[in-house]
């Protein structure tokens, strides 16, 4: 079903089918606090406006659905499916779909995927966070200044 064409009944559809109240969506559409709860309710009951309701309650439980199946195992097992096909050496075809007698290997699509696949393993580490003390040459001004006060007769630890 396509949007409403009265944009606060829209949004008022959306949110009812997002999980808030009718009367919460009738207010935070910009309706009246007075009488909100009947008003919504009514609303609510318009053919329109319920169908409305029903269809994006729909779609989001098709989306939900969706999200479930792409799930981390998904994710591993196309990778995967990704490195051996660009491991294979595929023969190239021509603009009317016959081979052309020559196979391309696609290095970069494989190594990809098995970077992906290595960092979900946590077989690779990226250093995130590098600490450092400003600019190397105050690093250099203090160490020197700290071996100023140094005495001889002190052992440095």
């Amino acid at each position: 079903m396509p949007p409403l064409k009265n944009p606060r009944h829209e949004q008022f559809s959306q949110f009812v089918a997002g999980g808030k109240t009718p009367t919460e969506s009738y207010i935070a559409v910009g309706f009246s606090v007075n009488g909100a709860a009947a008003s919504a309710n009514k609303l609510l009951k318009v053919t329109k406006v319920r169908a409305r309701v029903l269809d994006l309650q729909a779609a989001m439980e098709q989306s939900t659905v969706m999200k479930a199946v792409v799930d981390k195992g998904w994710i591993i097992s196309t990778l995967r499916l990704n490195v051996e096909r660009a491991m294979q050496e595929v023969e190239v075809l021509d603009n009317k779909g016959k081979p052309t007698g020559e196979f391309r290997y696609d290095g970069s699509v494989a190594n990809r995927a098995l970077e992906l696949l290595g960092k979900e393993l946590g077989m690779f580490r990226d250093v995130h966070e590098l600490h450092h003390f400003g600019p190397v040459s105050e690093i250099i001004k203090r160490r020197q200044a700290a071996r100023r006060q140094h005495t001889p007769g002190e052992v440095e630890t």
